[in-house]
């Protein structure tokens, strides 16, 4: 019995030292690898028409030149302004916004899965890359033929598709354009009735005789552009407007661009900008520096008026 003791206590320590091994450490995860995209069928496509930039098909007829009783005929669920389901369609939401004065169509918003710019391209083709109000990175289409603008943010709870109006930078600042795309300069010397008529969406100055009108954003921004009309007796004297350059360095130089191209005429150097002056027109411009009250990049403040008799 005695020799049997250290052959036991081996066999036990043998035993402890097996049980005793330390496990081999777990390979840390790495912070490098992404999570895989999340594949979600796009069905939600049949509610966009191949056309880039079209209305969701939800809307019937309506659009953004439509008035207040074409509105009125939405569905009662999209009027609410709240996010509704569209039909069958999983993670998909969408909501209408109407103007508070004129009840017209103001924007159009669905709440997609992630992965939507894939599906997109693939009806639409490829977007544009840019900034949304030159603050967030965002992809756009555009129907040029009905002025629509549809803006693609990209989020990590799901993709977020807006499709808003807009107002072509060219036709604010040309010296005259035609009856299917006008420009902002053919409005002096008309009537106010004629352009209280045309800008539904507009409020009466307070400082000065005439109105100040709310015409959809430019292209790539989504706050309308605010335009003050001054009168002369009843007639539109002078407007005037500005023209955001945050998220775009180059929108000065592209400014004078597109006067010096519809004007025709050499700039005038003043002590505020330049002027251009052409057929009993004037066009002024001149950027104000950022300030306390103001956006930290240079707002381009424009004045289009009659041009002085010499």
């Amino acid at each position: 019995m005695i020799r049997a003791v250290p052959h036991l206590l081996l066999g036990f320590a043998v035993a402890v030292s097996g049980c005793s091994k330390p496990k081999a450490p777990e390979k840390p995860r790495s912070t490098l690898v992404k999570p895989k995209a999340q594949t979600t069928s796009a069905s939600y496509l049949e509610l966009l028409p191949k056309k880039a930039g079209s209305l969701p098909t939800t809307l019937g007829a309506v659009n953004f030149q439509s008035d207040a009783k074409a509105a009125a005929k939405l569905p009662a669920a999209l009027q609410t302004g709240k996010y509704r389901p569209i039909k069958d369609l999983k993670a998909v939401t969408m909501k209408i916004v109407l103007h508070a004065d004129t009840q017209m169509l103001r924007s159009v918003r669905l709440n997609l899965p992630t992965g939507a710019r894939e599906a997109l391209t693939a009806h639409w083709g490829d977007p544009i890359e840019g900034q949304a109000d030159g603050r967030r990175r965002a992809l756009f289409w555009f129907d040029t033929s009905a002025r629509v603008q549809v803006i693609l943010e990209q989020r990590e709870e799901g993709d977020q598709l807006t499709f808003w109006p807009y107002y072509r930078l060219v036709d604010t600042l040309k010296h005259s354009g035609q009856p299917a795309s006008p420009s902002l300069a053919d409005w002096l010397g008309k009537t106010q009735a004629e352009g209280e008529t045309a800008f539904p969406r507009r409020m009466q100055r307070r400082a000065r005789p005439g109105f100040v009108a709310w015409l959809p954003p430019l292209q790539y921004r989504t706050r309308p552009l605010s335009v003050r009309f001054t009168l002369e007796g009843d007639r539109i004297e002078a407007l005037s407007f500005k023209i955001p350059t945050a998220g775009n360095p180059g929108m000065a130089a592209r400014v004078e661009e597109i006067i010096q191209q519809g004007w025709k005429v050499k700039a005038r150097e003043t002590e505020a900008g330049k002027r251009w002056v052409r057929d009993g027109k004037q066009i002024r411009i001149h950027q104000e520096q950022p300030g306390r009250l103001r956006p930290p990049a240079p707002i381009i403040r424009v004045t289009l008026e009659a041009s002085p008799t010499p």
